[in-house]
């Protein structure tokens, strides 16, 4: 997965508010325990880390030694900055997890099946920038999700919301909003990023109610969710036949 010139801004935005919600449930000065679900390649410049980030933060990001092949791969001509480095300079311990070794050093677990039990609340934040679409068994995968964040932690979703054969699902908000509010957390944020040429542009979204676009461009939903108690795992009916039984589709 990546995060390109464009969508860093949008991910800074993403680290400020997972900071800003753990300030105090993290000891100060130290690390937030991140895991990523995939390594997240940032096909970005030293200088789009600085206008994001900040000149300090820049100073100490590298390049990635295989940066060529990788942004080869994403079709790119864009520099790749090294993940770890950014991550730590941001206050987070970066840890990855994927179905198998892709960058190195990643944690091997199929999201398709239960997690391992030592990943089980082990992290203060879990972030997903576009992997739980390419998890066939979905409910699994999302409960694992859940079951990696520590109580008072933070999970992060980036999935498609239209954009069609990326993976084998996009997603509705009533997803994330059924199924984090029947287990045990609240929804922090939920919004639809569109990137028409040249803007981009943020719609907020309900949980709920019907949502019509006036166009066919893709569009990813992020949504920022903290764990308030741990339950046993629940599959929510969705809201609207909880509140109408009889209510036709």
């Amino acid at each position: 997965m990546a995060v390109t010139a464009n969508a860093l801004p949008l991910f800074g935005r993403v680290l400020q508010v997972v900071r800003k919600q753990l300030r105090a449930a993290v000891a100060p000065g130290a690390p937030i325990k991140l895991l990523s679900l995939g390594y997240i390649d940032f096909v970005v410049s030293k200088d789009d880390v600085e206008r994001v980030f900040g000149a300090q933060v820049a100073e100490v990001v590298g390049i990635r030694a295989d940066s060529q092949t990788i942004a080869a791969w994403h079709r790119s001509q864009s520099s790749v900055i090294d993940a770890d480095a950014l991550f730590r300079a941001l206050g987070f311990e970066p840890h990855y997890l994927d179905i198998a070794v892709i960058r190195g050093g990643e944690i091997v677990q199929d999201l398709n099946e239960p997690l391992a039990p030592e990943l089980v609340g082990a992290f203060d934040v879990v972030i997903d920038s576009g992997t739980l679409e390419h998890c066939f068994n979905i409910a699994q995968a999302v409960a694992n999700v859940a079951m990696a964040v520590r109580v008072g932690g933070i999970v992060h979703h980036g999935n498609p919301m239209v954009m069609i054969n990326h993976g084998f699902y996009n997603f509705s908000p009533a997803f994330y909003h059924d199924f984090y509010r029947a287990n045990g957390f609240e929804m922090l944020d939920m919004y639809a990023v569109e990137q028409p040429p040249g803007e981009v542009r943020l719609t907020r979204l309900d949980g709920v109610q019907r949502i019509k676009f006036r166009d066919p461009i893709e569009k990813i939903i992020q949504v920022i969710a903290r764990k308030i108690e741990d339950t046993p795992t629940r599959w929510p009916t969705q809201t609207k036949y909880v509140q109408n039984p009889n209510l036709s589709a």
